[in-house]
């Protein structure tokens, strides 16, 4: 049997995406289910990319303006995580906000991934793992 390069293409997989089901803190399940784009997504390399120009055009600058060594501010930190997370999410299913359906939209997704840093961990870690997109 041949080697069929159409089974292996990761970055074709991960753009499709990968369903997982949210777990509290505690591993308990929660019938919340996200489907992640993977890294190799050409989605979230062309966001990696641009964070990556981003920092370097930002960096330039500092350098420019005599601030060269800069400590990472905290929140922009924070904030490129949930930028990343955002990136990461194709949809999800299950979500609920005192009984009301929480929609996969952009705005929500911002939302949860900004409100909720343990399900915002999920979503990075599922997206990194490339097991779940072959």
């Amino acid at each position: 049997m041949a080697f069929d390069i159409k089974k292996t293409n990761l970055a074709e997989q991960a753009e499709a995406g990968y369903e997982f089901e949210v777990k509290l803190p505690d591993g308990s399940p929660t019938d919340f289910y996200i489907t992640v784009r993977g890294n190799l997504s050409p989605k979230v390399k062309k966001f990696s990319k641009d964070l990556f120009n981003q920092l370097q055009l930002k960096e330039l600058q500092a350098k420019r303006k005599g601030k060269a060594d800069q400590p990472v501010d905290l929140d922009e930190a924070e904030e490129t995580l949930i930028k990343s997370a955002v990136a990461r999410i194709v949809t999800w299913k299950g979500l609920e906000d005192g009984g009301k359906v929480v929609e996969p939209t952009q705005e929500n997704f911002v939302r949860i991934m900004t409100e909720l840093d343990w399900v915002r961990k999920q979503v990075l870690d599922e997206s990194d793992n490339d097991a779940n997109f072959i």
